[in-house]
């Protein structure tokens, strides 16, 4: 489904993405762990369309991305869940929610859509008027998942969702994840906490300083020496 060859990431004239090719089959769910600077975030935001790659190529169902702008990729059916969940906080849940639909003309279709993320978020439902600012951390993150969900992706990017979450939140978070690949999303996570990520998982990928440094089943991943030793601490 995600095809990502040879990509070149600079931010003005640093380097910032070396050479990096990743593959996403269709209704996987495959995982990028690494330490913060090692080019994780910038990935996704290449493959959404904000950041523009110097050289390589970014492909979805085919369909050669990476000189897009990010609406026309929303369009194609990729959403990103980015980093620190960009909520607007002074707007209530259901406007974001409505946000996250902008593309939707039929008000029918736009109900029906809220209907299924309150369905899938029931504590959503339950703080629809609530301004998004004043939620909790695990709800502002459900609520950001909820949003990308309204446009009907095929294809999510999850940068980060566990981040700052306590251990409980976390559980109920996999969940949902799974969940969502189990109905047939295809998902690309991002993730500094590598036991979740490749529990969850089928296939990983290992970034260093912009490089990817390992990849594979995730079983084979984990029992890597750079893994165990830098992420698992076994």
């Amino acid at each position: 489904m995600l095809e990502i060859t040879s990509l070149d990431v600079f931010y003005g004239r640093v380097q910032v993405l070396f050479d990096v090719s990743i593959t996403v089959p269709e209704g996987e769910l495959v995982t990028v762990i690494g330490a913060n600077g090692a080019g994780k975030t910038t990935l996704l935001l290449t493959v959404s369309g904000v950041l523009k790659p110097q050289s390589g190529s970014i492909r979805f169902e085919g369909r050669e991305i990476d000189s897009l702008p990010p609406h026309e990729i929303v369009g194609l059916g990729l959403g990103h869940v980015p980093q620190g969940k960009e909520l607007f906080p002074a707007m209530t849940v259901l406007e974001n929610l409505e946000m996250g639909a902008h593309m939707v003309r039929r008000q029918d279709e736009l109900e029906e859509r809220l209907e299924r993320a309150f369905e899938s978020f029931p504590r959503l439902s339950e703080r629809a008027r609530q301004r998004a600012g004043t939620l909790s951390g695990g709800e502002q993150q459900m609520l950001a998942i909820a949003r990308a969900l309204m446009a009907k992706p095929r294809l999510l990017l999850l940068d980060e969702p566990s981040a700052g979450l306590a251990p409980i939140i976390v559980d109920h978070l996999a969940e949902i994840i799974l969940g969502m690949n189990s109905s047939g999303l295809t998902v690309l996570l991002v993730e500094q906490n590598a036991f979740l990520a490749l529990e969850l998982a089928r296939k990983a990928y290992v970034m260093e300083s912009g490089r990817v440094v390992e990849s594979g089943d995730t079983e084979v991943v984990m029992e890597s020496d750079l893994v165990r030793r830098a992420y698992l601490g076994i």
